[in-house]
């Protein structure tokens, strides 16, 4: 299935259909790690608090983390139960896996349960293999139809006609929080820009380091600051501002 993520759009699969997920977006095994999409609770319980930093496993224990939902991927050490229940294809060579934590009543995955799915699903972007993600609607249905998925899910029928006004396009950062040390690396900025990220983070983590180091080079993407509609920047703002930008709220 493809969704919509606000910013951009995603191929959605169960763990069971990973590999024809893989097949028809023109995957070469071996194939790489994918991202998870799961509430906050379930990424919770995936997380070896003993390889993070006891002030910001604070912060995900008491919720605070929780400024994040639906505005970036979260890099984490994996435990043992994220292993027995996710499997090799969520979790990488670092023993980490990557989840965009959404909220608890979040349409599709509510609808994924409800038929009898685990309580989250695997995601990658929606793309042939080296071909840029689609970030319209236009786009995500003739992607949708080359891979021949069943559905095309937007949240609202109003995202049709509104889709143009999204100043958040594209590829979702991406922070990796480091295993022991309070660090947080931006690895992937996407489609917002590095400041905005740092304002929620530095409110999240006071005391941590905040790093910007790409992964890997990719064409040039416009990056939403909150700062360009002289928006307050404060974490709270900045979050709605971002969730906005985005298209997630209105």
């Amino acid at each position: 299935m493809v969704t919509d993520y606000g910013s951009t759009f995603g191929t959605v699969f169960t763990p069971k259909s990973r590999e024809k997920a893989a097949k028809l977006r023109k995957e070469s095994p071996p194939y790489d790690t994918v991202s998870l999409v799961a509430t906050f609770s379930q990424t919770l319980a995936f997380i070896d608090k003993t390889r993070l930093h006891p002030n910001i496993w604070e912060a995900f224990e008491n919720g605070t983390v929780r400024i994040l939902e639906n505005i970036a991927f979260l890099r984490l050490p994996a435990n043992e139960y994220a292993r027995s229940v996710l499997g090799n294809n969520y979790i990488n060579a670092d023993n980490e896996f990557q989840s965009f934590i959404v909220a608890d009543d979040d349409p599709l995955l509510s609808a994924l349960v409800s038929l009898g799915h685990s309580p989250h699903y695997g995601v990658r972007s929606s793309n042939m293999t080296g071909q840029p993600e689609e970030f319209t609607i236009e786009g995500a249905l003739e992607y949708a139809n080359a891979i021949k998925s069943p559905v095309l899910a937007i949240t609202h029928p109003e995202k049709v006609t509104d889709q143009h006004a999204r100043k958040r396009v594209r590829s979702q950062p991406i922070l990796h929080i480091s295993q022991y040390s309070l660090e947080i690396t931006l690895v992937r900025m996407g489609s917002t820009h590095p400041e905005a990220l740092e304002i929620i983070i530095k409110h999240l983590f006071p005391q941590a380091s905040f790093i910007q180091q790409e992964e890997k080079k990719v064409e040039y993407r416009t990056q939403y600051h909150p700062l360009d509609e002289n928006i307050p920047l404060d974490a709270g703002s900045v979050r709605i501002a971002l969730l906005t930008a985005a298209g997630i709220l209105r």
